[in-house]
Parts: structure tokens; C-alpha cells; sequence
């Protein structure tokens, strides 16, 4: 494998290599947009937060599994729908990066997006305020929550679709890793399928 160079780590030459990258992942080897679990359910897994009656706990739980997923690692943040990210410095730290753009057509004929594309921003997870972001989408009044979080070296989604829950895309080996940490909020209505994805026809307890 080449070494990286310098100039390889500036905004330019990832949003070169980027763009197609990010368009094969979402709409070539997944299909990335709402139901993300209905969409990939062989690799995902659905999170319940209505488990939890107090918002309060609905928010630390969504905190907690974007960290799990994500850890202190780049990630893209990515807003359907958009030119531009909304709310870049509300839930950025810091100076943020770049912001890039791609051309995207939903295949949900229950979606209507503004603009027909996907922008997005490399950014670090200790740069990323998960907690406020977590407490709009149950709080904040008109909040167009057209954000997924992606991964693409990991190849691991996030994608909290309002206060009921969140969709999770990822390996095999850390769906198990999530089935076992929050194995009492796991979608009921898709536990045995969730249950078949990761364990194969083994029997295993709820």
C-alpha cells in the first residue's frame, strides 16, 4: 500500500476521492435513505428508544450508540436533501472542513427533498456535539432531520430517523457486539430477523 503523502490529506484530494466513493456506498452495496433497516436488513439492526419513557434517557442511550459506532474516528456528516449542511457550526466543533456535494435521486417515492443531492463534511467524533444534535430531534420544533452519519473506511451507518429510534448499518461482529450491549431495546417487531442475521439458524435467547 502506497504511503500516504501530505498533500493527500487536504480537503481537495478527499473530496475527489470521496464523492465516488460515498455514491456507490449509498446506492450501489447499500441503500442508504429511510427505512435504512427495511432497505439493508441483512446488515443492520433497529434500536428502540421507546423503551425508555424519560427523553432524557432516550438521548444518553443515542449518545451513547453513535459513540459506540463511531468513537472519536472521521465520519461523514451527510444531509439529504440539501446544498449545503443546515447546521454545520451548531453541531460542529471548531473550524469545519470542507463541505462537498453529490447529485442524488431518492428511489422512496414517500421522500420529496428539496434539491436532488447529498452534502456532506469529513469531521472527528470528539468534534461532533452528538448529545445536542440527539436532543433536537426530540426537542427542536420544525427540524428537517435529513442527517445520516457514515462511515465509509468502517462501512457503518447511523441514522437516528426521529425520537423512536435509530437504523444501524455495520459488520457482522459489532451487530453482535450491539445485539448483546442493548439486546432489551432492540426492535420487537424485528428481533427474529435481527436474531437470524447475526446468528444463522442458532437458538438464542431473548
Amino acid at each position: 500500500m502506497p504511503k500516504m503523502k501530505k498533500w493527500m490529506l487536504n480537503d481537495e484530494w478527499l473530496s475527489e476521492c470521496r464523492n465516488s466513493e460515498l455514491k456507490e456506498f449509498i446506492q450501489g452495496k447499500f441503500s442508504i435513505e429511510d427505512p435504512v433497516y427495511v432497505n439493508n436488513s441483512e446488515n443492520a439492526l433497529q434500536i428502540d428508544l421507546t423503551r425508555y419513557y424519560f427523553f432524557r434517557k432516550r438521548i444518553s442511550v443515542a449518545v451513547q450508540v453513535f459513540k459506540d459506532l463511531l468513537g472519536d474516528g472521521d465520519f461523514l456528516f451527510c444531509e439529504y436533501g440539501s446544498i449545503g449542511l443546515s447546521d454545520l457550526k451548531r453541531y460542529v466543533i471548531g473550524r469545519p472542513n470542507k463541505i462537498n456535494c453529490i447529485e442524488y435521486q431518492t428511489a422512496n417515492p414517500d421522500i420529496e427533498y428539496s434539491y436532488s443531492n447529498i452534502s456532506y463534511v469529513r469531521v472527528s467524533g470528539n468534534r461532533f456535539r452528538f448529545r445536542k444534535y440527539a436532543r433536537d430531534v426530540l426537542f427542536r420544533k420544525n427540524f428537517a432531520n435529513s442527517y445520516y452519519f457514515i462511515d465509509l473506511d468502517r462501512q457503518r451507518v447511523v441514522r437516528m430517523y426521529d425520537d423512536r429510534g435509530m437504523d444501524i448499518l455495520c459488520d457482522k461482529e459489532l451487530r453482535k457486539t450491539l445485539y448483546e450491549k442493548y439486546c432489551n431495546i432492540i426492535s420487537y417487531f424485528y428481533r427474529k430477523d435481527i436474531q437470524k442475521s447475526i446468528y444463522g439458524d442458532e437458538n438464542k435467547k431473548e
